[in-house]
């Protein structure tokens, strides 16, 4: 059985979490027999590499919103046939025989099926067109949908949602955007990350990561509506209280960066630490993403903006404390904390400010004997769901009816010292609903700056073939015979 992995891997920027959920579909296809395995990849030298599989040149879309509506067209046409709609050389002639020849298609973990990341979303929009074109099984798997949607991003998802046998979500929002839009029964699953179970899977029998314990935290160059040296500077104040109370060292570790290159989390981790004056936060470089999930999940602690360190922590059953800079982020990261019983240690940006997120990793810090007993008690459930789940992805890929799959089972909140999350809700609304409009307007804005820009290629297009036509032989002969006539024609008049 072949299968072909969309997974947004291969990037310049090397993402963990994005290549961490790409191992794990490998992972999981191969443990049930699936070992012929392709995947569509920015970087195939490099990717065969990583996965140990085949693959090749995904597709690649523009990033303006009416132009890769525009190669959206392009490429449906060619898969109808049109020789004359792609250059020779563009991937998807490959991309098109790669999942000619396949058993199915997956379309792997992520938070890219919105506006924001459009390029994305249209290139898995493209993806689910050629799968259904060729008649081969999709399933999406492991996905948060939206939420910000603009212009036609929304029906074309909708569109790539439906297209799928089976549809799997990692947070209640999502499981409830796409409940919205009519997918047949049995087709949409709530369910978890990708990459849940990565740092124990992947992880080599009695290895040790570090000598001593130590907390890890990971903050991205995202601030919100912070300026970066707000954000930094709160951040380091909190990583210094939180070594003088638990007396552990704090160990940075990037999610996103340019390998041997200071950008991204590896510079806002620079940034944090020459902020803190306790001596005991380092810096680490970026690693695998297998690496960074056992060093995650092996912490006694995990402080995070970004979404995948909770993911591992969560695995190792470690305390861990989210922070969301946005209505994006808090999707995403206040999901995978409910999906475990944890949303009280998800919290949003005013929060750094306030003082309720040192006072929330303090919680977890004191508590982190009951926090650890709580995930360990629902662990197998856990494991247990996703383990149907790819059960299930695979009898699609066989040609199997999967029937109706069991999502998750509700985990019960650990109330912690905290107020309780009701109480701290309506803030939390004013927030995200002031962010999420924010988002959604720069988007609007995008759109129309693209559709300004059109109308001023068209004018000037329109210009330059009015100038080329006036200064032609033809035109001034054309005009030359106009002046002869008007001059005839009074003449003939009685």
């Amino acid at each position: 059985m072949r299968v072909v992995i969309l997974a947004d891997i291969g990037q310049p920027v090397y993402h963990v979490g994005d290549e961490a959920m790409a191992h794990a579909a490998v992972l999981e296809l191969a443990s049930r027999g699936v070992e012929d395995v392709v995947l569509l990849s920015r970087d195939a030298g490099d990717s065969k590499k990583r996965f140990s599989t085949g693959a090749v040149p995904t597709l690649q879309f523009p990033w303006p919103p009416l132009e890769r509506e525009r190669h959206l067209q392009d490429v449906t046409r060619a898969l109808h046939g049109d020789r004359t709609a792609l250059p020779p050389e563009d991937p998807a002639w490959e991309v098109f025989s790669t999942i000619a020849s396949s058993d199915g298609v997956l379309i792997a973990g992520g938070g890219n099926l919105n506006s924001v990341y459009g390029w994305l979303l249209y290139e898995r929009a493209a993806v689910a067109r050629i799968a259904a074109y060729y008649g081969k099984p999709l399933v999406v798997s492991g996905q948060t949908l939206g939420p910000a949607l603009v212009g036609p991003d929304g029906c074309v998802l909708q569109e790539m949602l439906t297209a799928a046998e089976l549809v799997g979500t990692r947070e209640a929002g999502s499981f409830e955007l796409a409940s919205g839009w009519a997918l047949e029964d049995g087709r949409l699953v709530a369910g978890l990350d990708d990459a849940s179970f990565l740092a124990s899977s992947a992880a080599p029998a009695g290895e040790q990561i570090q000598q001593e314990p130590y907390i890890v935290a990971t903050f991205g160059p995202g601030t919100g509506g912070l300026d970066q040296k707000t954000f930094y500077g709160q951040v380091a104040a909190i990583l210094d209280d939180v070594v003088a109370f638990t007396g552990l060292k704090v160990l940075l570790a990037p999610h996103m960066g340019t390998p041997d290159q200071c950008d991204a989390d590896v510079e806002s981790h620079e940034n944090i630490r020459s902020l803190t004056s306790s001596g005991m936060v380092e810096c680490l470089p970026i690693q695998g993403a297998a690496e960074t999930a056992r060093l995650t999940a092996s912490a006694d602690l995990v402080l995070s903006s970004r979404y995948h360190p909770l993911v591992f922590a969560i695995d190792g059953c470690t305390p861990v404390v989210g922070l969301s800079v946005d209505d994006y982020s808090d999707v995403r990261l206040k999901g995978v904390m409910v999906n475990w019983g944890l949303e009280d240690l998800s919290l949003t940006l005013p929060s750094l400010l306030s003082g309720d997120y040192l006072s929330a990793v303090r919680d977890a810090w004191s508590r982190r004997g009951d926090i650890q007993a709580h995930l360990a008690a629902h662990r197998g459930m856990r494991v247990e769901e996703a383990a149907v789940w790819w059960d299930a992805v695979v009898g699609v890929f066989a040609g199997d009816d999967p029937g109706l799959v069991r999502g998750l089972n509700p985990a019960p909140p650990l109330k912690l010292t905290r107020p309780s999350a009701a109480e701290t809700e309506l803030p939390r609304r004013l927030f995200n609903s002031l962010t999420a409009q924010i988002s959604v307007s720069r988007l609007e804005l995008e759109r129309l700056r693209g559709e300004l820009d059109l109308c001023r290629s068209g004018a000037e297009t329109a210009r330059t073939e009015l100038s080329s036509i006036r200064s032609s032989r033809s035109f001034r002969l054309a005009r030359k015979l106009a002046g002869i006539a008007a001059k005839i024609r009074p003449r003939r008049q009685p």
